[in-house]
């Protein structure tokens, strides 16, 4: 079977292109976003790996990326996150899900915090996308989130997207019938992979 990361997706549209006169202006933060998660949506790792350049080139040859955005990368940050244990785990994996979207329920304690006690089992349907989902041969999985938040400690990264990650793990469980034993937010800002706990408590 074909991973999501496998497959092609001919034609596809380059992502926020802009007026060139935009691009005097400082790039927004969500800009930058977009344009790395749009990289790591659809770059060969590998061949990254060995040359970073040329992969952005052919990223933006074949309309993956706006090639005004990509010269707005962070080359800094792109290097730090090739050699990341994130990233060798991902080329590890069995398969390796990119952009995982869902729609399924799961129970309303992973929704929000507050619901009572006597509805916290209670199925809410929800939907959402996981960056990357990292599946192992062993029925275990990884969900990892990129996040290009600045200035955010560890902590505070946790405490902003923790009950994220649950919902996705609690989703990811359901609908692929596996154990998410880990699950990491990965910062561009501070280079380095936040462990969430998979689990409340």
């Amino acid at each position: 079977k074909l991973a999501v990361s496998d497959i092609a997706h001919e034609g596809a549209a380059p992502v926020l292109a802009r007026p060139a006169f935009l691009y005097k202006e400082k790039l927004t933060g969500a800009e930058r976003g977009t344009a790395m998660h749009a990289v790591l949506q659809f770059a060969d790792f590998a061949a990254m790996r060995r040359d970073a350049p040329a992969e952005v080139r052919r990223l933006v040859a074949e309309g993956y990326v706006d090639a005004a955005l990509a010269d707005k990368l962070d080359a800094g940050q792109l290097r730090a996150f090739l050699a990341s244990p994130l990233c060798a785990r991902m080329l590890a994996a069995q398969t390796l899900l990119r952009e995982y979207a869902f729609l399924t329920a799961v129970q309303a304690k992973y929704v929000r915090a507050d619901v009572p006690p006597a509805f916290e089992n209670q199925p809410v349907l929800v939907q959402g996308i996981a960056d990357a989902v990292l599946l192992r041969g062993d029925g275990t999985a990884e969900i990892a989130d990129y996040k290009t938040d600045r200035g955010k400690t560890p902590a505070a990264l946790v405490e902003s997207y923790r009950r994220q990650l649950l919902l996705y793990r609690a989703a990811v469980e359901k609908r692929l019938g596996v154990r998410v034993d880990k699950c990491t937010i990965y910062s561009f800002a501070l280079s380095a992979e936040v462990d969430v706990p998979p689990a409340e408590g």
